[in-house]
């Protein structure tokens, strides 16, 4: 009896050892494939950030990941735009999941932000965070993240949409506005 006791317990131990080791090994299989910014929809109020992330698990187990966290940010000046975290899904080994995140952005009444977006070629914004695997306290399976992307021709475009209805000649009335625009930087950036 002592026999089959001390059997059951040194299998139960491998097996334990064993879905361990194997557990481990899924989260390090765990990776953030892609971070892309696909759309940038215009409202009156502000704009919305359409995010996919592809997320691949490699491993053996299924695993479900905690949460994505990030930061929306201005690139040149770290002015935050928003922040906020997505909840974690369960992956299936061997496959891969897309998920897709909507970030409202509202318009905020700042000088800088204001500034930045009237510099011609120089509207940069980036997203940037972890896909948080397991949080352990002071010990975390995170996989970083960073994505820059381009706001200034997707605001060109709706404020030709917005216009061109009333404007004869859209496309002159923003050329417009990126000159005013820039003479506004430089003296800004004269006065500063």
């Amino acid at each position: 009896m002592k026999k089959v006791i001390t059997y059951s317990l040194i299998v139960f131990f491998v097996i334990l050892l064993l879905f361990s080791l194997g557990s481990y090994y899924t989260i390090k299989k765990i990776s953030l494939d892609n971070v892309e910014v696909n759309n940038i929809e215009f409202e009156d109020d502000g704009f919305t950030l359409n995010v996919d992330f592809l997320i691949a698990n490699n491993g053996i187990f299924p695993v479900k990941f905690d949460q994505i966290v990030y930061i929306v940010h201005i690139k040149s000046s770290s002015t935050m735009l928003g922040k906020g975290k997505m909840q974690g899904e369960w992956l299936k080994p061997g496959s891969t999941t897309m998920l897709n995140l909507q970030q409202k952005i509202f318009w905020t009444p700042t000088l800088e932000l204001a500034l930045e977006m009237l510099k011609k070629g120089d509207t940069k914004a980036q997203i940037v965070g972890d896909l948080v695997i397991l949080d352990l306290g002071n010990s975390d399976f995170t996989v970083p993240f960073d994505e820059e992307f381009e706001i200034e021709e997707h605001i060109r475009q709706y404020i030709i949409q917005q216009t061109g209805e009333f404007v004869e000649n859209p496309e002159e009335l923003w050329n417009s506005i990126e000159e005013v625009g820039s003479k506004i930087v430089n003296v800004v950036d004269d006065f500063i």
